[in-house]
């Protein structure tokens, strides 16, 4: 126990993906976010238990794969560092060192290194259901035996604290200078012995580390000559040859194949591999369209009878000022009628992203992409950022924590925000419905790939300039395939949507709140053309920027959208949705609604669009309750009349996709890389969203001004070659790392 407390402090220990979350939920009862993918875990996590005899704090940190950095003359990643620092420096009574049953022996190199340090440790083998499916077979006596600390089986089913207390007491009374070690080659014992007698305070396991730091130093800085023994290899091959020593003696039946390797064989086909991921993607967008668009109308009856009619007549009733209910009603009720009508295809999103996550799909994905990011000098892995950040780009940016390199970090992180987040799906879902009623599904998909490719276009351009390609080969373990338990699947579905509606929720009922005070107070107009609100009238001064990508001077309601995205994606919709809003809907005749009348309504539009779903036209459901939701269709009809032409809806969502990030994804970019790169991500997105929309406006329109267009094609493209050519004369010229040091990163 530690010297401050009484408290037992156990640090779960392993690598990405071993378990070790979903054991800590286990233990703790908490519900820290777990996935069937590495990097979940990018900071330690840390729980009391109250326990009559042992109170006990656990520790779940970040995964690693070796106990010693990469290189001595390279950073590792950031989570495996935290790892690394916590077992070094922190008071720690306990390691438990969790091992994935299906890879172990890829794992026990890590427990090797463990028990080295001599410390009290208990193995747990985890996913022992898995192994048995696949005639795994472990003599836990022998291997307990062999590794002179207690050993036990366990599955996220069967986890408990109660099952793991008298394996974790056993272990701590292990003495703490343990007689577990390895025996190396003698010139590698002279050396333990040498390094020890100068530093006499170090431990047997530190010494090893010096020896292993000192010999990747020798061989960067001298060549090797014949005759030369090489400490790390030995060092290295003498655990992997332990390793396999303990399998033989514990393990003598050979696993037997399983169908994960037939169904990975097509998977992960080279021709096949890319066909499937689209399609996944495909089902992933089709399935949140046509089920939760199904429920999207019972969430706005329900929110428009009790947040903006019940809301507009009783402040009417008690005789407040129209200033007063106008804010109340059509901004604050409006608003939160805006967050509740997207929670159904929000939601949807989420399931099926939390089952491919929790099947182990993502990581093939991230596999399938391999020879694509090596291409720009990023591993496979790298990708699964991305997948994140399709569910919002902050986690994403975070989530490059788990990767090797400083350069790898940086490249990921500026083509993270490019991934279409779960903010913008709304907006898509808006514009389908409008202008692609009958290719909703194919515009949804065409924009989250358009998405993908901007941000590999991103990473070319970098790597072709600011940071060179540098090599790199690392593992990617492939987790084996689980069969998602609707439980788990539905609780982490429930998490993010419920932080989607308390968090960007709160922004778009603020931005919807603020725009309808703004539009609200008048200004002199000298002729009907004219703006009449403050609003409008600071709009119209901006909207000439875009009028090159098809937004009419008069059109000033969409350039209100891209200001309010600039806080928030989430706010645009809401902002569109309010500030499209004819004369008829803001100022209708109020009276009390009849809410059985609207509850019994709602429910009704459920069956009804369910019986409508139609395959060729997802958003295209429940048109039986347009003459019913008149506001909704005239919002929508007051916005074709706006945009003029499908060419001009379809760059405004390209631009939608692709500028800007919000200010929480432009924080979390100032934490991970600094003010400067922050500053970069902002004004390259911005001008690649402008240069794309107004690229796709411009050849859509070439027959109607052929000189004007091609003139703006020309003009983009010179611009493109302009910023190519500066970015290119700030690469670094010897020295990759050399621009990235002098940048602030964290």
């Amino acid at each position: 126990m530690t010297a401050a407390s009484s408290k037992i402090v156990c640090a779960l220990v392993g690598f990405p993906n071993a378990g070790k979350s979903s054991l800590f939920n286990a233990l703790t009862g908490q519900q820290q976010k777990t996935g069937n993918w590495s990097g979940v875990t990018v900071s330690a996590k840390r729980h009391c238990c109250a326990d009559q005899d042992h109170p006990s704090e656990w520790v779940d940190l970040p995964g690693l794969q070796d106990l010693q950095a990469i290189s001595a003359t390279q950073e590792g990643a950031l989570d495996e560092d935290i790892t690394r620092q916590f077992l070094n420096e922190s008071q720690l009574d306990l390691i438990v060192n969790v091992v994935d049953m299906t890879h172990l022996e890829r794992h026990l190199y890590l427990t090797m290194q463990l028990r080295e340090l001599g410390r009290p440790m208990l193995v747990v083998l985890n996913k022992f259901d898995v192994a048995k499916k696949q005639g795994i077979d472990i003599d836990l006596e022998s291997m307990a035996q062999w590794l002179q600390c207690p050993v036990v089986t366990t599955s996220q089913e069967q986890c408990s604290h109660k099952s793991l207390a008298p394996a974790v007491a056993a272990a701590l009374q292990q003495q703490a200078s343990s007689s577990f070690q390895l025996t190396y080659a003698p010139q590698t014992e002279g050396l333990l012995r040498a390094e020890q007698q100068a530093q006499p305070k170090h431990s047997r396991a530190q010494a090893l580390a010096t020896l292993l730091a000192q010999a990747e130093l020798n061989c960067h800085g001298s060549q090797q000559t014949p005759g030369y023994f090489d400490v790390e290899v030995d060092i290295v091959s003498t655990r992997y040859r332990a390793v396999e020593t303990l399998l033989a003696a514990t393990m003598p039946q050979q696993p037997v194949k399983t169908w994960d390797s037939r169904l990975d064989a097509v998977v992960l086909h080279p021709w096949l591999g890319v066909p499937i991921f689209i399609g996944v993607m495909y089902l992933m967008f089709m399935f949140s369209i046509h089920i939760g668009g199904a429920f999207q109308d019972f969430f706005e009856i329900i929110g428009g009878t009790l947040f903006v009619d019940a809301v507009s007549v009783a402040s009417t009733s008690l005789g407040l000022p129209i200033f007063v209910t106008d804010v109340l009603a059509n901004g604050v009720g409006v608003g939160i009628q805006t967050v509740l009508t997207f929670i159904p295809i929000i939601s949807s999103l989420f399931f099926i992203l939390s089952a491919l996550e929790i099947s182990g799909y993502f990581s093939r994905a991230a596999f399938v992409v391999d020879g694509f990011m090596q291409k720009i000098g990023l591993p496979g892995k790298a990708f699964v950022p991305m997948i994140v950040g399709f569910g919002c780009s902050v986690p994403a940016i975070m989530a490059t924590r788990s990767l090797n390199k400083k350069r790898e970090r940086l490249l990921a992180g500026m083509m993270a925000p490019f991934m279409s987040c779960s903010a913008r799906l709304p907006v898509y879902a808006l514009f389908a419905a409008t202008f692609f009623a009958e290719q909703a599904h194919f515009l949804v998909l065409a924009l989250y790939v358009i998405g993908i490719l901007a941000a590999l276009l991103t990473g070319w351009l970098l790597s072709k300039t600011m940071l060179p390609v540098c090599k790199s080969y690392d593992l990617l373990e492939l987790p084996g395939y689980q069969l998602p338990k609707l439980q788990t699947v539905l609780r982490q579905a429930y998490r993010r949507t419920t932080s989607f509606v308390t968090g960007s929720g709160k922004i778009i009922v603020l931005m919807v709140t603020l725009l309808t005070i703004f539009d609200s107070i008048p200004v002199a107009a000298t002729n009907d053309h004219d703006a009449t609100t403050v609003l409008q009238k600071a709009s119209q001064k901006l909207t000439y920027l875009f009028e090159p990508m098809g937004i009419a001077t008069d059109n000033w309601p969409a350039t209100v959208g891209l200001v309010t995205g600039f806080f928030a994606k989430e706010a645009v919709v809401g902002s569109l949705i309010h500030l499209y809003q004819t004369e008829g809907d803001t100022k209708k005749e109020v009276q009390w609604p009849s809410f059985s009348g609207r509850f019994q309504e709602a429910l009704t539009s459920i069956s009804i669009n369910l019986g409508a779903l139609e395959l060729s036209a997802p958003l295209a459901i429940g048109q039986e309750l347009n003459a019913t939701n008149s506001v909704h269709e005239s919002t929508r009809a007051a916005m074709a009349t706006a945009f003029g032409s499908t060419a001009a809806a379809f760059a405004y969502v390209i631009f939608i996709l692709l500028y800007t990030p919000c200010v929480s994804a432009i924080g979390a970019l100032v934490q991970e890389f600094g003010k400067s790169w922050a500053c970069f991500s902002a004004l390259w997105s911005f001008f690649l969203a402008y240069a794309v929309a107004t690229a796709c406006y411009q050849v859509a329109t070439l027959i109607q001004h052929a000189w004007f267009s091609s003139l703006w094609l020309v003009g983009l493209g010179v611009v493109f070659w302009f910023i190519y050519r500066l970015l290119a004369r700030l690469a670094p010229i010897k020295h990759p790392q050399h621009l990235i040091s002098m940048i602030e990163i964290n």
